[in-house]
């Protein structure tokens, strides 16, 4: 069923698109158990876009197949940091992050040939794209004023965390039904970040997970419908050769 070019964490912390060429692309949800996917295209780049939903800061730690987008290291909330979003501010994971200035492009390719193939030696969590984010621990209005809580952190209104945190849970990195999409390491994307303090509030994180594969396998496993009717399939050939209605 196709739910739009956006989604929701479970819990309405963020929302979520994944962008090929800067378009947000359809996603649908399963029958059943309503897991969401995205159709990817073998050789594309694509982007992740995160908007905060809500008037207090938040850490969004983003992984593809498992792997944490910021740093070559297995997806987990406890280990991991993310980049926070200033309340209702919008960013994106423009790739995998090599520096505090670049990212390389997240590409769509063959298992075989993921990053997290290469970095495992396994293909068990391909086609799959985590978001797991905490709220801000809320502080008295003093606090704020003295740690300078709200202040801009520059264009893109987002850097990366940096205060420890404590969760137990990990992001769920089970592969989507034996994706035959991964995704691989493309060309270098000039991408700046800074470095922030940043304290999680208590409790569990908010999870949302995408899938992907190729329109093909999604039409095959009926996540997608049949092709919609197109009023203009190309050129024809007359209608002479057409049998009248009876």
């Amino acid at each position: 069923m196709h739910i739009g070019t956006s989604v929701q964490s479970p819990n309405g912390v963020i929302e979520a698109s994944v962008l090929m060429d800067g378009t947000a692309q359809p996603l649908y949800r399963r029958p059943g158990d309503g897991k969401v996917f995205v159709a990817g295209v073998p050789g594309r780049a694509y982007t992740l876009r995160v908007r905060n939903m809500g008037d207090r800061r938040i850490e969004v730690i983003s992984t593809v197949d498992g792997r944490h987008t910021l740093k070559d290291e297995p997806g987990d909330t406890a280990a991991c940091r993310g980049l926070v979003f200033d309340a209702r501010s919008t960013g994106e994971f423009t790739g995998w992050r090599v520096s505090d200035k670049e990212t390389r492009e997240f590409i769509f390719g063959s298992p075989a040939a993921s990053v997290a193939a290469q970095a495992t030696g396994s293909q068990a969590n391909t086609g799959v794209i985590g978001f797991a984010v905490y709220r801000e621990r809320d502080y008295p209005a003093a606090h704020r004023a003295q740690r300078g809580y709200g202040t801009p952190l520059g264009a893109r209104t987002v850097a990366v965390a940096s205060a420890a945190a404590s969760a137990d849970s990990g992001i769920p990195a089970t592969t989507m039904s034996g994706s035959t999409l991964g995704t691989g390491i493309g060309e270098r994307r000039e991408d700046r970040v800074g470095s922030t303090s940043f304290t999680r509030a208590p409790g569990e994180p908010d999870i949302l997970v995408i899938g992907y594969d190729t329109e093909e396998v999604l039409r095959g496993r009926g996540i997608l419908g049949p092709p919609e009717p197109d009023p203009f399939p190309g050129a024809g050939t007359g209608y002479e050769k057409y049998e009248p209605a009876p």
